[in-house]
């Protein structure tokens, strides 16, 4: 019997094939991973343009998924700087919302929902975040 590939790995693998279009239909270098103790994170800026995402390797749940607004002055007074824009908030349907913390199975439909947003925004990734 094969085994569960580990979440961190599935949620990689689905982030880069997810977001793949950044780099093909908008010039977004390839993206750079980091890894921090139990932090893995993955991420390429165009311009002033982030794409930014956070997995926790011990962690059973979806993915940070957001965009980082280098453009704006941060303020740090919230729980994340007001220039960091989660990508489920575009989602007028709020489906992504409840997707996000419920687990491993749910993980491929949230990072592919994630990037329909972003492939349906282009302006969000012109900074165009209104």
């Amino acid at each position: 019997m094969k085994s569960l590939e580990p979440t961190w790995k599935l949620s990689e693998k689905e982030i880069f094939k997810g977001f793949s279009f950044l780099q093909e239909k908008f010039n977004f270098p390839k993206f750079s991973k980091y890894k921090i103790k139990d932090e893995y994170s993955i991420s390429t800026r165009k311009g002033n343009i982030e794409f930014y995402c956070l997995i926790f390797m011990f962690d059973y749940c979806a993915p940070y998924i957001s965009l980082i607004n280098h453009n704006e002055e941060p303020d740090y007074s919230g729980t994340w700087p007001s220039n960091f824009y989660w990508i489920h908030d575009w989602d007028h349907t709020n489906e992504l919302e409840k997707l996000k913390d419920k687990g491993r199975d749910f993980i491929k439909s949230y990072i592919s929902g994630c990037a329909k947003v972003l492939r349906n925004n282009p302006q969000i990734l012109e900074g165009k975040f209104e």
